[in-house]
């Protein structure tokens, strides 16, 4: 699942101006025009996300996982590299199994229920959602483009390594691309739920116990970094769906992007 909460905290704000006016049903009035964008700071955020390897969005997604405090420094990454080990696997099966097709035809193939919608999901901004049973991907349209719409007015196409031409007729071809990548990283997930010794699944953390008994759970980071990792691998875009959840992200809520540049930069260099 990608996505966040849209909480558009502070009504005057930049970033949920941005929101209103892309989703206008949803906040209850409509902005005719999107306040201007701040390209400079946008420019410097997203050339620090570009220097972002595998392992850097992996330590982001774990910073996102509720049980993050029940994982150790050392476990951390030994999560992040068998995740990101897991993701070639899958990919190697896949590609052995259906070859080189758009994410969407691999759908069909698998016959899973590909539903492009426009709007949100309650009050959550999802790029992309997987549901089990029945197998099923629900596209979120209007919230994958509107990123499109951002790499446009804040002039971020050079600095993420997009062409001129992916931009023309209103970015149709990067919307394309958005899309095919969002649709191969629910596909991972899809994966998971036939696969029961995957290593996204088998990997346990430890609970605070109940009286003598030990509790474990999944984690969900692990299937999030190898669902990123696998989907970038399907697609061979230059984007990894991280830069397009921050993409997203800058439009609801700017001091959060600003605070995880900062947190995850370091790791970035190191």
């Amino acid at each position: 699942m990608l996505g966040q909460k849209m909480t558009c905290n502070r009504p005057g704000s930049q970033a949920s101006w941005l929101y209103r006016f892309f989703f206008p049903r949803r906040f209850g009035r409509e902005e005719k025009q999107p306040p201007p964008v701040p390209r400079e700071e946008l420019q410097a955020i997203f050339a620090q996300l570009m220097e972002w390897d595998a392992e850097t969005w992996g330590h982001y997604y774990l910073s996102k996982d509720p049980l993050k405090f029940r994982v150790s420094q050392s476990e951390a990454r030994e999560i992040i590299q068998s995740s990101l080990a897991c993701a070639k696997d899958v990919h190697s099966y896949v590609m052995s199994i259906y070859g080189i097709r758009p994410a969407e035809a691999l759908c069909q193939a698998l016959q899973i229920q590909l539903v492009r919608e426009e709007g949100t999901q309650g009050n959550h901004a999802y790029l992309a959602t997987f549901q089990e049973k029945p197998p099923k991907v629900r596209l979120f349209t209007r919230t994958a483009d509107s990123a499109v719409w951002l790499v446009r007015e804040a002039g971020l196409g050079e600095i993420l390594g997009v062409e001129l031409s992916d931009l023309a007729e209103g970015g149709d071809k990067l919307k394309r691309e958005i899309h095919e990548l969002m649709i191969a990283h629910e596909l991972f997930h899809y994966f998971e739920t036939c696969t029961p010794d995957i290593y996204t699944r088998r990997k346990l953390v430890t609970l605070p116990s109940l009286g003598s008994r030990e509790r474990r759970s999944t984690l969900g980071a692990a299937g999030e970094i190898a669902a990123t990792a696998f989907s970038q691998l399907y697609t061979g875009s230059r984007l990894s769906p991280g830069l397009v959840e921050m993409l997203v992200l800058c439009m609801n809520d700017l001091d959060y992007v600003r605070r995880i540049c900062n947190n995850h930069s370091a790791c970035a260099k190191a």
